[in-house]
């Protein structure tokens, strides 16, 4: 894929767009990370009513794939389709085959989108769905931390959290949407973690204060942004402040869930409260035979810690804290299941 820049704010992310050099969808692209619609390379056109949406969502998120109509009808209905579910999805394919006109140069809607046995198949390019996008960016930066080339990282990850234009799946209807919805949602501050954990390595401490802070307002049941607040905060001169941040977790789990912080957490505040040189960075750290240790080394990054696809349409799992045995984010701090 070849990137370019365009003005046009509705594409991927704030200011920049790709084009896809594949034969099918090289034009057309396809939208979940907020409001669901189409892209011709213009501005994004709507999905239609809310359940056209989710039609559209259910083979956007499986696209490539054949999505037989019984499977159609559960992802829109649930167990409330109406006895004309079949004749209604007909209709959804119809006008959508219509909004997908021109998607692809000498392509018709019913070419891009296709009838296939007993179904229908988006015959599109997975990598022009900015959900898939985000994940192929995920697993990028897992590559260029596992390379030592964490501001390749760093950009990847910033790159991916861009591509979120609000709730994904915004007002869309039914069971898919809704488990698809909680994922996203999910893989969004699995990526944003990474990112602040990543900007912590790159001795980026005090930048990163304000938006751990943020984070931690916005999902405070969440226990990694505390250890990464803690972490900032100490490297950043400010011990007390780092402490204080492990008291209002304590606070906060034990009112909200009846739970003390994991171990990890609990860990990182003894060595907090002990001063341990190696939370601190390389530059700061006492130099050997100066009375403290070498810095920690940087961890390896995890296996299979990008995201999973977005083909899989199982329930996502909760935003909620992550616990000892979780596994590690890219800075070594455990990080919450990204669904």
């Amino acid at each position: 894929m070849t990137l370019r820049t365009s003005a046009v704010q509705e594409s991927w992310g704030p200011t920049a767009v790709w084009s896809c050099a594949h034969a099918q969808g090289e034009h057309v692209k396809f939208f979940v990370l907020g409001s669901v619609g189409v892209s011709h390379g213009g501005p994004v056109l709507t999905g239609g009513p809310p359940q056209q949406q989710a039609t559209l969502a259910v083979l956007v998120l499986r696209a490539g794939h054949v999505v037989p109509l019984h499977e159609l009808t559960a992802a829109v209905w649930g167990e409330s389709a109406p006895g004309s579910a079949v004749m209604i999805l007909r209709t959804y394919v119809w006008r959508l085959r219509k909004l997908l006109e021109g998607g692809e140069p000498g392509k018709t809607g019913a070419q891009i989108l296709e009838s296939a046995n007993d179904g229908y198949r988006l015959a599109v390019p997975r990598g022009s769905v900015d959900a898939v996008r985000a994940e192929e960016l995920a697993a990028k930066a897992t590559r260029a931390h596992a390379a030592g080339e964490l501001e390749v990282c760093a950009e990847a990850l910033a790159e991916a959290g861009s591509l979120w234009r609000g709730e994904p799946l915004a007002g869309v209807p039914g069971p898919f949407a809704e488990s698809q919805r909680s994922r996203l949602a999910e893989l969004r501050l699995h990526l944003l973690e990474e990112r602040l954990g990543v900007d912590l390595l790159r001795g980026r401490h005090e930048r990163a204060v304000p938006e751990l802070t943020a984070l931690i307002r916005e999902e405070p049941l969440r226990e990694r942004p505390y250890g990464l607040l803690m972490r900032a905060l100490f490297a950043a001169g400010r011990q007390g402040d780092a402490l204080a941040v492990f008291g209002r977790a304590r606070e906060v789990l034990a009112d909200e869930l009846g739970l003390d912080p994991g171990p990890d957490l609990r860990l990182l505040h003894a060595r907090i409260l002990s001063g341990d040189p190696a939370l601190l960075p390389a530059a700061a750290s006492p130099a050997p035979g100066r009375g403290g240790g070498l810095p920690a080394p940087l961890p390896a990054a995890p296996s299979g810690s990008a995201p999973t696809s977005p083909a899989a349409h199982g329930a996502a799992t909760a935003g909620g804290p992550a616990r000892g045995g979780a596994p590690a984010g890219l800075d070594g701090f455990p990080a919450a299941s990204a669904g």
